[in-house]
């Protein structure tokens, strides 16, 4: 099983992965010490921050591409 694309991001563009929401659900039911504050660099289609916002934490969120999530800043490196 391929995890990671061997090619070079120029060839392979921006893919785009989004986390199911089980697997944040998951996390907050196993890890009681999320900061309550949580920037998520890769904020993509708000995957992980709508049940992060959900359970009441504060989350700031950017990614390198607008993938459309209301608010999400856009930040090129």
């Amino acid at each position: 099983m391929r995890i990671q694309s061997s090619h070079p991001r120029d060839a392979r563009g921006l893919d785009a992965y989004f986390t199911p929401v089980e697997a944040v659900l998951a996390l907050l039911d196993i890890e009681p010490s999320i900061p309550q504050r949580v920037l998520e660099p890769a904020a993509g289609d708000g995957a992980i921050v709508r049940p992060l916002r959900a359970a009441g934490f504060d989350v700031v969120t950017q990614d390198i591409c607008d993938y459309g999530f209301p608010g999400c800043r856009i930040a090129i490196t």
